[in-house]
């Protein structure tokens, strides 16, 4: 009876830590949905963006 016990608690555990990480996953995805939707509203309705920190400076080579 032991044995049917301890694996019906590791059927629990393995669903619940599934569980867990599933929502975890899915809360990231929707956060980073939601930025992308707002940064794409942002450049669709206003024609401008906030500037990249990577360019920081506009380089052009002249010969």
């Amino acid at each position: 009876m032991s044995e049917i016990k301890g694996q019906l608690l590791g059927i629990i555990l393995a669903i619940a830590v599934f569980s867990i990480v599933i929502v975890v996953i899915t809360g990231a995805f929707q956060g980073v949905a939601e930025t992308l939707d707002q940064r794409m509203n942002d450049i669709a309705y206003t024609g401008t963006s906030k500037p990249s920190y990577r360019a920081s400076a506009d380089y052009n080579l002249r010969y």
